[in-house]
């Protein structure tokens, strides 16, 4: 990356700071990783792609640096709301990427944001397991126990059993007994 920047002498080109938040997530250096990926959000590009994704990464060195430094939680979650706010759109992202940010979105208690990008992944894969197993966590996190029971139901008409999807199931069902 550092050859990269020099041979096009310091200009502000978001795929190098982005393959940079990339190297950093490797070695596990969140802090470096958040600059890195705020950069190559903020840098000029050809494509939506680079910064959608450099968003993305920046959720997830903030959740990353929160485990390590539960006291500045409330302010890491705080910036991942912005990233997510400065989301383009979720169709941009590819499924993965998108169901990811969905939980991050979900972790800084943006539900609105996290329903939105959920949608927009269930336009395209509406069984995809994570997508479900996302749902029924946003909607168990946001009182939506029935939404949060159907999206459980649905993964496991797809997928299967899992324990995870089980527990939201059956917090949600007690939740809507009580």
């Amino acid at each position: 990356v550092k050859a990269f920047r020099e041979s096009f002498h310091g200009h502000p080109i978001a795929l190098f700071a982005f393959l940079e938040g990339y190297l950093h997530i490797g070695a596990g250096r969140w802090a470096d990783g958040l600059r890195a990926f705020s950069e190559a959000a903020a840098a000029p590009t050809l494509t939506r792609r680079i910064p959608d994704l450099s968003l993305v990464g920046a959720s997830f060195c903030s959740w990353n640096l929160a485990k390590q430094a539960p006291a500045d939680a409330d302010a890491l979650r705080e910036q991942v709301r912005g990233f997510v706010s400065r989301l383009g759109s979720a169709d941009n992202l590819d499924i993965e990427p998108a169901w990811m940010f969905a939980a991050f979105a979900d972790w800084a208690n943006d539900t609105t944001s996290a329903r939105a990008i959920l949608d927009a992944c269930e336009r395209r894969e509406p069984n995809h397991a994570n997508v479900l197993r996302i749902r029924a966590r946003v909607e168990l996190n946001a009182g939506a126990h029935k939404r949060a029971f159907d999206a459980a139901e649905a993964y496991f008409k797809a997928h299967g059993e899992n324990s995870q999807v089980r527990d939201y199931h059956d917090k949600a069902l007690d939740e809507a007994r009580a």
